[in-house]
């Protein structure tokens, strides 16, 4: 898959984009989003793939663990 840009105003979201990137995680995607400071990569945590790719992505030893980042409603 190619990388993507989509821009979402944060003071006005669009479904119809949120959907989009939630899609492409849900089939085992990454999925780059802006924190606080840094911009973050994302994969499905429930997605043993995904992760394993996101470790491979990242460079990171599998002993390190990920930020998990949940919607709290």
């Amino acid at each position: 898959m190619n990388t993507q840009v989509i821009k979402i105003d944060q003071r006005n979201p669009e479904r119809e984009k949120i959907s989009f990137c939630a899609k492409i995680l849900h089939r085992g995607g990454l999925v780059a989003f802006p924190t606080e400071t840094v911009y973050g990569l994302g994969a499905n945590l429930l997605d043993k793939k995904a992760m394993q790719r996101l470790y491979r992505v990242k460079r990171r030893l599998p002993e390190k663990p990920f930020s998990l980042h949940i919607c709290a409603k």
